[in-house]
């Protein structure tokens, strides 16, 4: 069973808790990331105007069982609201897939209490 659907929540300036989810293929297999690279972004799920660009993400564990982590950066979630993002692997062949291939991963950014 995968997250990638699952929403992830945050509050308002934090960067301590890595998003991370196993990428899996349309028939629910974990892509294998050996020799991949992988990209994290997020954008408004209201505007769609990009928050987070297509930034590096890491390779947890072996490369075989597909979990792949974007760790918050200084700014990423400075803003309340709801957002979606995605995982683009390149893999080492030069074919590219756009997880979730369906839909996006949704993210929520709690408001902090000034």
């Amino acid at each position: 069973m995968t997250l990638e659907n699952t929403p992830f929540v945050i509050k308002q300036g934090d960067t301590a808790y890595s998003l991370k989810r196993e990428l899996v293929d349309e028939n629910g297999l974990a892509i294998d990331l050996t020799g991949a690279t992988v990209t994290f972004a997020m954008m408004s799920a209201k505007t769609k105007v990009v928050k987070v660009p297509r930034s590096t993400a890491s390779i947890v564990g072996a490369p075989t069982l597909g979990v792949a982590q974007y760790d918050w950066q200084t700014g990423d979630t400075n803003t309340a609201g709801d957002f979606l993002g995605d995982f683009k692997v390149t893999l080492a062949g030069g074919v590219i897939k756009t997880i979730p291939n369906r839909g996006y991963v949704p993210i929520s950014v709690t408001p902090m209490i000034v």
